[in-house]
């Protein structure tokens, strides 16, 4: 296996025969944990720029944005 591998990275055998052991099914971690990458601040943000914005469009004569629970 180690002839067909051209862009000069070495091959780990042990990482191929794991690849070749592991073809079929899906893949997904063990603990897949909810990451919030926002603080509370940044989310009060984000809602209060949104319900700006959706309130300029209505008073320009656009039509509301679709509404979504806000992300706090």
């Amino acid at each position: 296996m180690a002839g067909c591998w051209d862009a000069g990275i070495p091959v780990n055998e042990g990482r191929m025969k794991c690849l070749e052991n592991h073809l079929e099914g899906k893949f997904k971690r063990r603990d897949s944990k909810h990451i919030d990458p926002y603080t509370p601040e940044e989310k009060n943000y984000i809602n209060v720029a949104t319900h700006k914005v959706n309130h300029t469009l209505q008073m320009l004569g656009y039509p509301p944005l679709p509404t979504y629970p806000d992300v706090m």
